[in-house]
């Protein structure tokens, strides 16, 4: 079963940046930085679904966690900054493409539907109550006992954090109007509150929440397998959260820079120098 899993992720992965190499190519493009986030965070990938973590993640729980965040934070973010559809779409075989722009229309209803689903607060509501229900002890103890669970569990971690990291990146495609720089910032901030919730609990928390098959105990110390989880996740949980903050936070300064001066006829007037209240 884990050669099957470990084969089939590897197979998409490469056929995945085949045809983002055969888009580049097409589009003819310089620009080196999409392509490293992109493959970086194909990398992850990688790491959290076909490397040793992800055995590892099903006998320990700080393992567990870190692959959680690399699924819900990392990836999302790294590869949905590089805007990968748009070169994906290129690179795809001519008769897909072909087909890709013939498809069907959807009915209204279904896309008033769709677009209302996949909202900003629709997405941030779904990212938040999937990464908190994968939490809850009864289903995640059954993802440790029931390796068949896990893909699910993947799948709808990932596909969460992707809608809720699209927002935040505004990658193709574009079915929404932006958020504000401002309300972008908070949005994603929110993020870390989400993520250091469930460390905190972990962290803090008397018994044992979650069992695992392999225990583990930093020697010397009295921290153990869910204790390190929690520290984890309080730690570095919030890392790529703050950072695209951070970013987002400098390109509004960037864009209010770049905005062109109002000529001094507009504001340097008697009636807009006049105190508010105040007629002459």
């Amino acid at each position: 079963m884990i050669f099957v899993w470990q084969v089939g992720i590897t197979a998409v992965i490469s056929i995945t940046v085949v045809f983002y190499l055969r888009g580049r190519r097409r589009q003819q493009t310089t620009t080196r930085m999409p392509l490293i986030l992109f493959l970086a965070g194909l990398t992850l990938l990688a790491v959290a679904l076909v490397s040793p973590l992800h055995q590892l993640a099903g006998q320990y729980f700080f393992a567990r966690v870190t692959q959680h965040l690399l699924l819900i934070a990392w990836i999302p973010s790294l590869i949905l900054s590089s805007n990968p559809l748009p070169t994906l779409q290129q690179g795809l075989p001519a008769s897909w493409q072909s087909r890709w722009e013939v498809r069907p229309s959807l009915h209204p209803k279904i896309q008033q539907t769709i677009h209302i689903m996949t909202a900003p607060g629709a997405a941030l509501l779904l990212f938040a109550s999937v990464f908190w229900l994968w939490y809850d002890p009864v289903l995640h103890a059954l993802s440790v006992q029931y390796t068949w669970i896990r893909p699910f569990e993947i799948f709808t971690l990932l596909s969460a954090a992707g809608l809720y990291w699209w927002h935040i990146t505004g990658a193709a495609p574009h079915h929404h109007q932006p958020m504000p720089w401002v309300i972008r910032i908070i949005y994603v901030l929110i993020g870390v509150i989400i993520i250091k919730l469930v460390g905190l609990i972990v962290m803090f928390s008397e018994t044992i929440i979650f069992l695992y098959p392999a225990p583990f105990h930093m020697p010397g110390l009295d921290i153990d397998g869910q204790r390190l989880g929690g520290m984890i996740f309080w730690i570095i949980g919030g890392s790529v959260f703050i950072t695209t903050a951070i970013v987002l936070f400098s390109r509004w300064l960037a864009e209010e820079e770049n905005k062109p001066s109002l000529p001094e006829s507009t504001w340097a007037s008697e009636e807009a120098m006049r105190a508010p209240g105040w007629e002459k």
